[in-house]
């Protein structure tokens, strides 16, 4: 079933802008959006299934140079009453 998360990113000072830009070049990333605050840039991301979410965020984002730290927030959809 397909998902969609929001994930926020923490990233080494210094290094956001750079993220910022390679974080756009995944097919998954829908948005990117620099951010002040806590976490420094917010990505939401599309996936067909869970399993490529953990695969995503596993595998390709927290091997990333410069991302210390991840939040994952799947998108609930509710059904139309």
């Amino acid at each position: 079933m397909p998902l969609s998360a929001f994930i926020l990113v923490k990233t080494t000072p210094g290094k956001d802008r750079d993220i910022y830009n390679k974080l756009k070049e995944f097919d998954e990333v829908i948005e990117a959006v620099p951010v002040f605050g806590v976490y420094d840039i917010i990505i939401r991301v599309h996936v067909k299934e869970d399993s490529d979410l953990d695969t995503f965020v596993f595998n390709k984002l927290r091997r990333m140079d410069g991302i210390t730290e991840t939040m994952t927030l799947i998108i609930a959809h509710y059904d139309e009453e």
